[in-house]
Protein backbone atom coordinates (compact mmCIF):
# COMPACT_ATOMS: atom_id res chain seq x y z
CA UNK A 1 0.00 0.00 0.00
CA UNK A 2 1.14 3.53 -0.70
CA UNK A 3 -0.06 7.17 -0.69
CA UNK A 4 -2.65 6.99 2.11
CA UNK A 5 -0.58 5.65 5.02
CA UNK A 6 -0.55 7.89 8.09
CA UNK A 7 3.07 8.50 9.06
CA UNK A 8 2.12 8.44 12.75
CA UNK A 9 1.63 4.68 12.34
CA UNK A 10 5.24 4.23 11.21
CA UNK A 11 6.60 2.90 14.55
CA UNK A 12 4.00 0.12 14.62
CA UNK A 13 4.63 -0.73 10.98
CA UNK A 14 8.39 -0.92 11.52
CA UNK A 15 8.04 -3.04 14.65
CA UNK A 16 5.91 -5.64 12.87
CA UNK A 17 7.77 -5.95 9.56
CA UNK A 18 9.11 -9.46 10.16
CA UNK A 19 5.91 -10.74 11.72
CA UNK A 20 3.77 -9.29 8.94
CA UNK A 21 6.16 -10.33 6.17
CA UNK A 22 6.40 -6.91 4.62
CA UNK A 23 8.91 -4.09 4.27
CA UNK A 24 8.47 -0.39 4.89
CA UNK A 25 9.94 2.05 2.38
CA UNK A 26 10.25 5.79 2.97
CA UNK A 27 10.32 8.27 0.10
CA UNK A 28 11.02 11.83 1.32
CA UNK A 29 9.68 14.50 -0.98
CA UNK A 30 11.61 17.35 -2.57
CA UNK A 31 8.54 19.37 -3.51
CA UNK A 32 8.71 21.96 -0.72
CA UNK A 33 6.14 22.42 2.02
CA UNK A 34 4.31 19.26 3.06
CA UNK A 35 2.27 21.51 5.33
CA UNK A 36 1.93 25.08 4.13
CA UNK A 37 -0.24 28.04 5.07
CA UNK A 38 -1.45 29.49 1.79
CA UNK A 39 -2.32 33.12 2.53
CA UNK A 40 -5.08 34.39 0.26
CA UNK A 41 -3.68 37.53 -1.37
CA UNK A 42 -7.02 38.41 -2.98
CA UNK A 43 -9.30 37.93 0.03
CA UNK A 44 -11.94 40.68 0.03
CA UNK A 45 -14.74 39.86 2.47
CA UNK A 46 -13.08 41.54 5.46
CA UNK A 47 -10.91 44.56 4.46
CA UNK A 48 -8.95 44.48 7.72
CA UNK A 49 -7.97 40.82 7.34
CA UNK A 50 -7.30 41.34 3.64
CA UNK A 51 -4.86 44.13 4.48
CA UNK A 52 -2.87 41.98 6.89
CA UNK A 53 -2.78 38.89 4.68
CA UNK A 54 -1.33 41.00 1.87
CA UNK A 55 1.27 42.60 4.15
CA UNK A 56 4.62 40.85 3.82
CA UNK A 57 5.86 41.80 7.30
CA UNK A 58 2.68 40.39 8.85
CA UNK A 59 3.17 37.06 7.10
CA UNK A 60 6.80 36.94 8.20
CA UNK A 61 5.76 37.67 11.80
CA UNK A 62 3.28 34.79 11.69
CA UNK A 63 6.07 32.55 10.40
CA UNK A 64 8.42 33.49 13.24
CA UNK A 65 5.66 32.55 15.69
CA UNK A 66 5.59 28.90 14.59
CA UNK A 67 7.58 26.31 16.52
CA UNK A 68 8.21 24.01 13.57
CA UNK A 69 10.43 21.64 15.52
CA UNK A 70 7.60 20.83 17.92
CA UNK A 71 5.19 20.19 15.05
CA UNK A 72 7.73 18.11 13.15
CA UNK A 73 8.46 15.88 16.15
CA UNK A 74 4.82 15.54 17.16
CA UNK A 75 3.18 14.79 13.83
CA UNK A 76 5.97 13.77 11.43
CA UNK A 77 8.20 11.86 13.86
CA UNK A 78 11.01 14.32 13.19
CA UNK A 79 11.33 13.19 9.56
CA UNK A 80 10.59 16.57 8.00
CA UNK A 81 12.66 19.71 7.52
CA UNK A 82 11.75 22.81 9.49
CA UNK A 83 13.03 25.46 7.11
CA UNK A 84 11.49 27.21 4.15
CA UNK A 85 9.33 25.83 1.35
CA UNK A 86 12.32 25.67 -1.00
CA UNK A 87 12.54 22.52 -3.12
CA UNK A 88 15.07 19.91 -2.02
CA UNK A 89 18.80 20.43 -2.46
CA UNK A 90 18.90 17.67 -5.10
CA UNK A 91 16.47 19.47 -7.40
CA UNK A 92 17.45 21.48 -10.44
CA UNK A 93 15.79 24.66 -9.19
CA UNK A 94 17.07 24.72 -5.60
CA UNK A 95 17.73 28.45 -5.01
CA UNK A 96 20.65 28.07 -2.59
CA UNK A 97 21.32 27.45 1.12
CA UNK A 98 20.60 31.04 2.14
CA UNK A 99 16.96 30.49 1.15
CA UNK A 100 16.58 27.19 3.00
CA UNK A 101 15.79 28.87 6.33
CA UNK A 102 14.64 32.32 5.17
CA UNK A 103 11.98 33.83 7.49
CA UNK A 104 11.44 30.53 9.33
CA UNK A 105 13.38 30.78 12.61
CA UNK A 106 11.22 30.35 15.70
CA UNK A 107 11.60 33.78 17.28
CA UNK A 108 8.70 34.95 19.45
CA UNK A 109 10.45 38.19 20.39
CA UNK A 110 11.05 39.15 16.76
CA UNK A 111 7.48 38.23 15.79
CA UNK A 112 6.04 40.42 18.54
CA UNK A 113 8.32 43.31 17.61
CA UNK A 114 7.24 43.08 13.96
CA UNK A 115 3.54 43.02 14.87
CA UNK A 116 3.99 45.97 17.23
CA UNK A 117 5.78 47.91 14.49
CA UNK A 118 2.82 47.29 12.19
CA UNK A 119 0.62 49.08 14.73
CA UNK A 120 -1.06 46.04 16.26
CA UNK A 121 -0.17 47.07 19.80
CA UNK A 122 -3.55 46.99 21.55
CA UNK A 123 -4.60 43.71 23.19
CA UNK A 124 -7.65 42.36 24.96
CA UNK A 125 -7.77 40.86 28.45
CA UNK A 126 -6.54 37.48 27.18
CA UNK A 127 -3.51 38.95 25.43
CA UNK A 128 -4.84 38.74 21.88
CA UNK A 129 -4.17 41.63 19.53
CA UNK A 130 -7.06 43.87 18.54
CA UNK A 131 -8.00 44.90 15.03
CA UNK A 132 -6.74 48.26 13.82
CA UNK A 133 -10.29 49.27 12.81
CA UNK A 134 -11.54 48.98 16.39
CA UNK A 135 -13.85 46.03 15.71
CA UNK A 136 -12.57 43.68 18.36
CA UNK A 137 -10.10 40.83 18.36
CA UNK A 138 -8.01 40.10 15.27
CA UNK A 139 -9.01 36.59 14.18
CA UNK A 140 -7.55 34.52 11.36
CA UNK A 141 -9.63 31.71 9.85
CA UNK A 142 -7.54 28.61 9.12
CA UNK A 143 -9.22 26.30 6.62
CA UNK A 144 -8.15 22.66 6.81
CA UNK A 145 -9.41 19.48 5.18
CA UNK A 146 -9.09 15.75 5.74
CA UNK A 147 -6.18 14.77 3.52
CA UNK A 148 -2.80 13.07 3.45
CA UNK A 149 -1.53 14.93 6.50
CA UNK A 150 -3.09 15.87 9.87
CA UNK A 151 -3.66 19.48 8.83
CA UNK A 152 -6.26 20.10 11.53
CA UNK A 153 -4.12 18.84 14.40
CA UNK A 154 -1.14 20.82 13.09
CA UNK A 155 -3.30 23.94 12.88
CA UNK A 156 -4.57 23.46 16.42
CA UNK A 157 -1.04 23.18 17.80
CA UNK A 158 0.01 26.20 15.79
CA UNK A 159 -2.83 28.34 17.15
CA UNK A 160 -1.59 27.49 20.65
CA UNK A 161 1.89 28.65 19.63
CA UNK A 162 0.49 31.87 18.18
CA UNK A 163 -0.94 32.83 21.57
CA UNK A 164 2.61 33.90 22.46
CA UNK A 165 2.48 36.54 19.73
CA UNK A 166 -1.10 37.58 20.45
CA UNK A 167 -2.64 36.15 17.30
CA UNK A 168 -5.95 34.30 17.43
CA UNK A 169 -6.22 31.50 14.89
CA UNK A 170 -9.54 29.70 14.45
CA UNK A 171 -9.40 26.28 12.80
CA UNK A 172 -12.21 25.40 10.41
CA UNK A 173 -11.99 21.78 9.25
CA UNK A 174 -14.01 20.98 6.14
CA UNK A 175 -14.61 18.13 3.72
CA UNK A 176 -12.09 18.50 0.91
CA UNK A 177 -14.64 19.36 -1.77
CA UNK A 178 -16.19 22.04 0.43
CA UNK A 179 -12.77 23.43 1.29
CA UNK A 180 -11.87 23.58 -2.40
CA UNK A 181 -15.13 25.39 -3.12
CA UNK A 182 -14.23 27.98 -0.51
CA UNK A 183 -10.95 28.60 -2.34
CA UNK A 184 -12.63 28.81 -5.75
CA UNK A 185 -15.03 31.46 -4.45
CA UNK A 186 -12.20 33.46 -2.85
CA UNK A 187 -13.71 33.09 0.63
CA UNK A 188 -10.77 31.53 2.50
CA UNK A 189 -8.23 33.49 4.51
CA UNK A 190 -5.48 30.93 5.19
CA UNK A 191 -5.65 27.49 3.58
CA UNK A 192 -3.64 24.47 4.69
CA UNK A 193 -2.26 22.51 1.76
CA UNK A 194 0.75 20.64 0.42
CA UNK A 195 2.96 22.35 -2.17
CA UNK A 196 2.23 19.67 -4.75
CA UNK A 197 4.86 19.15 -7.46
CA UNK A 198 6.83 22.28 -6.64
CA UNK A 199 10.12 20.41 -7.09
CA UNK A 200 9.55 20.85 -10.83
CA UNK A 201 7.52 23.98 -11.53
CA UNK A 202 7.36 23.06 -15.23
CA UNK A 203 5.90 19.60 -14.73
CA UNK A 204 2.94 20.51 -12.53
CA UNK A 205 0.88 23.53 -11.54
CA UNK A 206 3.53 25.79 -9.97
CA UNK A 207 2.48 25.98 -6.32
CA UNK A 208 4.83 28.94 -6.01
CA UNK A 209 2.51 31.77 -7.08
CA UNK A 210 -1.17 32.12 -8.08
CA UNK A 211 -1.24 30.69 -11.59
CA UNK A 212 -4.94 29.80 -11.98
CA UNK A 213 -8.39 30.75 -10.58
CA UNK A 214 -8.27 27.95 -8.00
CA UNK A 215 -4.94 28.93 -6.44
CA UNK A 216 -5.19 29.18 -2.64
CA UNK A 217 -2.54 31.93 -2.75
CA UNK A 218 -4.99 34.25 -4.51
CA UNK A 219 -7.69 33.05 -6.93
CA UNK A 220 -8.21 36.50 -8.48
CA UNK A 221 -4.50 36.93 -9.18
CA UNK A 222 -4.48 33.42 -10.61
CA UNK A 223 -7.36 34.34 -12.90
CA UNK A 224 -5.46 37.44 -14.03
CA UNK A 225 -2.35 35.41 -14.83
CA UNK A 226 -4.10 32.56 -16.64
CA UNK A 227 -6.22 34.95 -18.71
CA UNK A 228 -3.31 37.29 -19.57
CA UNK A 229 -5.08 40.10 -17.74
CA UNK A 230 -8.54 39.61 -19.27
CA UNK A 231 -10.13 38.72 -15.93
CA UNK A 232 -9.33 38.62 -12.25
CA UNK A 233 -7.36 41.27 -10.40
CA UNK A 234 -3.99 42.85 -11.19
CA UNK A 235 -1.30 41.55 -8.78
CA UNK A 236 1.22 43.82 -7.04
CA UNK A 237 4.51 44.62 -8.75
CA UNK A 238 6.63 41.96 -7.00
CA UNK A 239 4.24 39.18 -7.96
CA UNK A 240 3.99 40.48 -11.53
CA UNK A 241 7.79 40.39 -11.71
CA UNK A 242 7.75 36.72 -10.69
CA UNK A 243 4.96 35.90 -13.14
CA UNK A 244 6.84 37.61 -15.96
CA UNK A 245 10.02 35.66 -15.23
CA UNK A 246 8.13 32.39 -15.13
CA UNK A 247 6.29 33.02 -18.40
CA UNK A 248 9.45 34.12 -20.21
CA UNK A 249 11.42 31.13 -18.91
CA UNK A 250 9.49 28.80 -21.22
CA UNK A 251 11.10 30.31 -24.30
CA UNK A 252 14.79 30.27 -23.33
CA UNK A 253 17.50 27.62 -23.35
CA UNK A 254 17.84 25.14 -20.49
CA UNK A 255 20.64 26.88 -18.62
CA UNK A 256 18.87 30.23 -18.68
CA UNK A 257 15.55 28.64 -17.73
CA UNK A 258 17.18 27.05 -14.69
CA UNK A 259 18.57 30.42 -13.64
CA UNK A 260 15.18 32.10 -14.09
CA UNK A 261 13.39 29.34 -12.19
CA UNK A 262 15.71 29.91 -9.24
CA UNK A 263 14.87 33.62 -9.40
CA UNK A 264 11.17 32.72 -9.32
CA UNK A 265 11.76 30.68 -6.19
CA UNK A 266 13.81 33.42 -4.53
CA UNK A 267 11.00 35.94 -4.93
CA UNK A 268 8.36 33.51 -3.69
CA UNK A 269 10.38 32.47 -0.63
CA UNK A 270 11.13 36.08 0.27
CA UNK A 271 7.52 37.24 -0.12
CA UNK A 272 6.19 34.25 1.86
CA UNK A 273 2.75 34.06 0.24
CA UNK A 274 2.92 30.48 1.49
CA UNK A 275 4.14 30.12 5.07
CA UNK A 276 5.87 26.73 5.37
CA UNK A 277 5.51 24.57 8.47
CA UNK A 278 7.27 21.29 7.67
CA UNK A 279 8.87 20.40 4.34
CA UNK A 280 10.47 17.63 2.31
CA UNK A 281 9.38 14.66 4.42
CA UNK A 282 7.92 11.26 3.50
CA UNK A 283 4.66 12.17 5.27
CA UNK A 284 2.74 13.03 2.12
CA UNK A 285 2.44 9.88 -0.04
CA UNK A 286 5.93 8.77 0.95
CA UNK A 287 5.29 5.75 3.18
CA UNK A 288 5.05 2.40 1.35
CA UNK A 289 4.26 -1.01 2.81
CA UNK A 290 5.23 -3.85 0.45
CA UNK A 291 4.79 -7.58 1.00
CA UNK A 292 8.08 -9.47 0.88
CA UNK A 293 6.76 -11.83 -1.81
CA UNK A 294 6.43 -9.00 -4.34
CA UNK A 295 9.17 -8.50 -6.90
CA UNK A 296 10.62 -5.66 -8.95
CA UNK A 297 9.90 -3.10 -6.24
CA UNK A 298 12.19 -0.04 -6.34
CA UNK A 299 13.99 0.85 -3.13
CA UNK A 300 13.23 4.52 -3.67
CA UNK A 301 10.52 6.40 -5.53
CA UNK A 302 10.44 9.96 -6.79
CA UNK A 303 7.76 11.27 -4.43
CA UNK A 304 6.15 14.16 -6.25
CA UNK A 305 2.86 15.15 -7.81
CA UNK A 306 4.87 15.44 -11.03
CA UNK A 307 5.65 11.71 -11.00
CA UNK A 308 2.20 10.73 -9.74
CA UNK A 309 3.60 8.00 -7.52
CA UNK A 310 3.38 5.03 -7.32
CA UNK A 311 2.83 5.18 -11.11
CA UNK A 312 6.50 6.15 -11.51
CA UNK A 313 7.43 2.67 -10.18
CA UNK A 314 5.82 1.02 -13.24
CA UNK A 315 3.33 -1.01 -11.24
CA UNK A 316 2.53 -3.06 -14.33
CA UNK A 317 5.93 -4.76 -13.93
CA UNK A 318 5.41 -5.89 -10.34
CA UNK A 319 4.89 -9.59 -9.71
CA UNK A 320 4.39 -12.12 -6.94
CA UNK A 321 7.34 -14.40 -6.32
CA UNK A 322 6.68 -18.13 -6.58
Amino acid sequence: QARHIDISKLPVLLENQQKGRYRVYLDPSDQGADVGLFCNQTYEKDPEIAKWLSTREFRIALSHGIDRAQINETFLLGLGQTGSAAPGERTLYYPGPEYKTLHTAYDVKKANEMLDKLGLTKKDGEGYRLRADGKGRLRLALTTYLGFLPFTRVAEMMTEQWKKIGIRGEVQEMERGAATKRVETNEHQIYFETQWGADNIYGHFPFVFPDNPTSPMGPLYGAWYSSAGASGKTPPARMRELMDKYRKSFSVKDQERTRMAKEVWKIALDELWTIPVVSNSPASQGVRVIKTNMGNIPERLWNSAVSDNPHIAHTETWYFKS
